[in-house]
C-alpha cells in the first residue's frame, strides 16, 4: 500500500503500512480531530475496510484537541473494525483526548499504548490466518 496523507482544516493524516505487519495500517494524526476532519477521515476508513483491512493502530501523540464528535467517530472505527475479526488500538492518547475519553467514560473499551511500538508488539498473527 502506499503512504497516503493529507491535510483536512487543522488535521493531518498520514496512512501506512505498519512495515514489520503488512495487513496493519498506521493512522498517523496530528492536530485538530473535529467534526470536518472526522467527515473526510470516515469514509478514507470505511474504504479501506472495503478492501479488506481489518487491522488499526491510531497514532494521536499529536492530537491538540478532540471533541465528541470524533470520539463517537473513533468509537465507531473500533466496533466496525471489531466487526470483522479486526482491530483498532490507540497510541499516545494524552492530553485532551485522554481528558475526553476518561470523562465519557470509555477508556475500559480501547486497546490503549503508550508508545507505537508497544502497540505493533501487540500483535500476534502467527496462528491465525490474519497474517
Amino acid at each position: 500500500m502506499e503512504i497516503k496523507s493529507f491535510q483536512v482544516d487543522k488535521l493531518f493524516v498520514e496512512i501506512k503500512e505498519v512495515e514489520s505487519l503488512p495487513n496493519v495500517i498506521l493512522l498517523t494524526l496530528e492536530g485538530k480531530l473535529n467534526t470536518l476532519a472526522v467527515e473526510t477521515l470516515t469514509p478514507e476508513f470505511f474504504q479501506l475496510l472495503e478492501e479488506g483491512i481489518i487491522h488499526f493502530i491510531a497514532d494521536c501523540t499529536h492530537i491538540a484537541y478532540l471533541n465528541s464528535t470524533a470520539l463517537g467517530s473513533i468509537i465507531n472505527f473500533k466496533r466496525q473494525a471489531e466487526k470483522r475479526n479486526g482491530s483498532f488500538k490507540l497510541v499516545g492518547a494524552q492530553g485532551r483526548l485522554l481528558e475526553i475519553i476518561s470523562i465519557a467514560q470509555v477508556k475500559q473499551f480501547f486497546d490503549m499504548y503508550e508508545t507505537l511500538e508497544e502497540a505493533i508488539n501487540s500483535y500476534d498473527f502467527e496462528d491465525s490466518e490474519e497474517a
